[in-house]
């Protein structure tokens, strides 16, 4: 590890009544840049200007769902949850999404729905990958910590403090014939 200073862009706005200058990140900066000449219908989304890895998964108009899981590796029910939101998000333009967008984006990406979706999503956010939006009833968003974790992806470590605990696990009952065969001896 080196002690370099961290190399930083100039960025500098002018025009009207606005004057704004500071220095940024080269990552940003390119993003920046990238919203600026931006020929694809013009529909960037200044929100995915956030310093994200810029080895992101890749998705335009073309992407399905499924090649985007394919893309992505996500394993566990949350992984796929996080994969999906952020699909809807880059693919659809949407900013917000709701559970039930999110379950019937499972069988569109060729995926089998979690036989207990709603535990499943809860789990998503409890990791902190996504967010109930304090504004819009019944939406969400993929947070910044999300967006880490599918950036990199999924790496063990991010990964490793999603995991549920063992206390989770359920107890199996005794059968009758063992309960008989206690009572019997008795």
């Amino acid at each position: 590890m080196t002690n370099e200073p961290e190399q930083k862009v100039a960025l500098s706005l002018k025009g009207g009544n606005l004057s704004y200058s500071t220095d940024i990140s080269p990552v940003l900066a390119a993003k920046i840049m990238t919203l600026c000449v931006s020929t694809d219908a013009g529909q960037v989304i200044a929100e995915d200007l956030g310093e994200h890895n810029t080895h992101s998964p890749n998705i335009n108009s073309r992407t399905s769902a499924a090649e985007f899981m394919n893309q992505c590796g996500p394993k566990r029910n949350p992984d796929k949850i996080l994969t999906l939101a952020v699909y809807l998000e880059s693919h659809d333009s949407k900013t917000r999404f709701t559970p039930g967008e999110i379950n019937r984006l499972f069988s569109d990406a060729g995926e089998v729905t979690p036989a207990n979706f709603a535990r499943d999503f809860k789990w998503t956010i409890s990791s902190g990958w996504i967010a109930r939006d304090t504004v819009q009833k019944n939406a969400y968003y993929v947070t910044n910590t999300g967006r880490k974790v599918l950036d990199e992806g999924f790496p063990a470590e991010l990964v490793k403090k999603s995991s549920r605990g063992k206390s989770n696990v359920r107890r199996t009952k005794k059968s009758k014939s063992a309960k008989t065969k206690k009572n019997t001896k008795a």
